[in-house]
């Protein structure tokens, strides 16, 4: 896992864990090279990680020794290494994001994959993109809110093989090309 880079001025905001037992973390974060490792939660479901990150991140907290949040989890599975991506996963609150557009005045929907409990209030959106830009995306929809989240979610951006083609949304983020929607 050598092929992870991080754009110029930004800071790695990645912390692997290698199996559910690990008894440390990378703190503040995991950086390139990383060896070779068998992972311990193959078989896990997306579901199955989402709900260890909250765990393991409340534990966490609660010792005072670590600043990770469960709101992003950056999955790798077997794609990853072959390809050069990451799944990234981002949680919000339905009801938080519902409130967001109704104070920007917008319609309320949900754009892109998202996986939406209405009983928990949860909306998870997944994007697979290039490890590059897993930076870009996480600062994008930090910085940007509801917009960010809205361009790197939209279908037409989506590659044939479910890779998320960032050079696109990254050139409208930084000026370099033109939103076709106007909302950036």
């Amino acid at each position: 896992m050598t092929d992870c880079t991080t754009p110029p001025l930004a800071s790695n905001i990645f912390s692997l864990v290698r199996n559910p037992d690990q008894p440390t973390l990378d703190n503040p974060n995991s950086n390139p090279p990383i060896e070779d490792f068998q992972t311990g939660f193959e078989g896990y479901s997306d579901t199955d990680l989402r709900q260890y990150a909250k765990q393991r991140t409340t534990d966490l907290r609660c010792q005072r020794n670590h600043s990770l949040v469960a709101e992003w989890i950056a999955v790798l599975d077997q794609r990853s290494v072959a390809e050069g991506n990451v799944v990234m996963h981002h949680y919000m609150e339905k009801s938080a994001w519902e409130g967001m557009l109704q104070d920007a005045e917008e319609e309320v929907f949900i754009p892109g994959q998202a996986d939406v409990n209405e009983a928990k209030d949860s909306i998870w959106w997944m994007w697979r993109v290039p490890f590059s830009s897993a930076f870009n995306l996480w600062n994008s929809v930090e910085s940007l809110e509801w917009e960010g989240l809205e361009l790197y979610s939209r279908f037409e951006y989506l590659g044939e093989d479910g890779v998320v083609q960032t050079h696109i949304p990254d050139q409208i983020v930084s000026g370099g090309i033109v939103d076709p929607k106007n909302m950036i």
